[in-house]
């Protein structure tokens, strides 16, 4: 707008008001100014999200990790202290480990 406003400044004479104003309003209106703002404002909305996207990441998988390690030695637990011949048992833990593994997948996919 700098460069409008000094074009606005340095009129003189008659008619000089019309000439301001056709000179900022040119200078909204000739497409310079709104698309400049909306790619600064793309740039600065694309790089929080990349840094929050980071930090988040950062934050999260070591959780899932710890998470994953306890239900892990959980299993392993529970299936020692399981018989071979607990048939139900066995088969929901199973089912468990299944919807655990999806779990961790969906999350993965999450693209954190």
């Amino acid at each position: 707008m700098t460069p409008a406003y000094r074009l606005a400044n340095s009129q003189m004479g008659t008619g000089m008001a019309a000439r301001q104003k056709a000179a900022v309003r040119g200078h909204i209106t000739g497409g310079i100014l709104f698309p400049n703002i909306i790619i600064a404002v793309s740039n600065d909305v694309n790089s929080v999200v990349a840094e929050t996207k980071l930090r988040l990441k950062g934050d999260v998988e070591p959780v899932f990790i710890t998470l994953e390690e306890n239900v892990k030695m959980a299993l392993k637990s529970a299936r020692q202290r399981c018989s071979n011949t607990d048939r139900l048992q066995n088969s929901a833990l199973s089912e468990f480990e299944r919807k655990l593994k999806t779990l961790k997948e969906d999350i993965e996919a999450l693209e954190l």
